[in-house]
């Protein structure tokens, strides 16, 4: 008899256990199992025979022997069952159970790039509207003078400067929302 290599399995999994011995007369084969039947077959001075056990803690604790023997002797062997842990691997499928395509990471990148260019988009309409004068300027659509009014009088929102020839320069021409002001 030989010795089997571990039998792995999950819990509640049949395994099949096969156990072969040569001899003359035939061996009788016996399992320490006693509430399974084996199948036994045999053949010029061969026999084997196998059983259908459920992986339990308590066979993967104990395992499982097989005891061959005739009148003139005995062999024994054990099997060492291991039961497998059972692990969930996440997985993304690709397809929605429908059929179609379902939305993975290239679906986001694309949802993106659709979201940057409608808003692009939006953009330029609002800016070629305001260009042909569709749209009000800011500040109710009046314009203002950048340059000093005469008396002295500053553009709004600025300071007037003199230069060393004697003329006025207008200072602090943005407005306060750092813009250019109410101009189209």
């Amino acid at each position: 008899m030989e010795d089997p290599e571990p039998v792995f399995g999950r819990e509640g999994d049949l395994v099949r256990l096969s156990c072969q011995a040569q001899g003359h007369p035939l061996p009788h084969i016996t399992w320490s199992l006693h509430d399974v039947t084996p199948e036994d077959s045999g053949a010029e001075g061969h026999v084997n025979s196998t059983v259908w056990v459920q992986m339990t803690p308590e066979l993967a604790n104990d395992g499982v022997r097989c005891h061959a023997h005739n009148r003139y002797g005995e062999a024994e062997t054990s099997f060492s069952l291991r039961i497998r842990k059972i692990t969930f691997v996440p997985t993304v499928p690709t397809t929605h159970p429908t059929g179609g395509p379902l939305a993975g990471p290239g679906a986001a990148v694309v949802a993106v790039v659709v979201c940057v260019l409608v808003l692009l988009l939006v953009v330029g309409c609002f800016y070629g509207l305001q260009r042909r004068r569709h749209l009000p300027c800011r500040g109710g659509g009046e314009k203002r003078s950048l340059t000093p009014r005469a008396g002295g009088v500053t553009a709004p929102g600025g300071a007037t400067e003199l230069r060393p020839d004697g003329t006025e320069q207008s200072r602090g021409l943005l407005s306060p929302g750092g813009g250019p002001g109410p101009e189209c």
